[in-house]
């Protein structure tokens, strides 16, 4: 298995209070570490499924389409596509 790791700090979206990211696709299996994730970033499923892992939290999440992760501490999330999905990033 092959990990990527992506910088969450991207450019920002001005005409918002919360940036939002460009989407990502992700095919089935694939895996990235989103390195840099603070308290209350969240992370938006618009299509597929994925399996959500945060550094620290005990707790895995599996999300589908319309659904989404709020971090709830510093750290790196670790996400995995179960089926072909695309996921949206935002930070507050």
């Amino acid at each position: 298995m092959t990990v990527r790791t992506v910088d969450s700090k991207l450019t920002t979206t001005r005409d918002q209070k919360a940036t939002q990211y460009p989407e990502r696709r992700l095919c089935a299996q694939m895996v990235e570490r989103l390195a840099g994730i603070d308290r209350g970033d969240a992370i938006f499923v618009t299509k597929g499924t994925l399996w959500v892992t945060q550094e620290g939290d005990p707790q895995d999440y599996v999300l589908s389409e319309g659904e989404h992760f709020v971090a709830n501490r510093h750290g790196s999330v670790v996400v995995e596509a179960l089926t072909d999905a695309s996921m949206r990033t935002s930070r507050n």
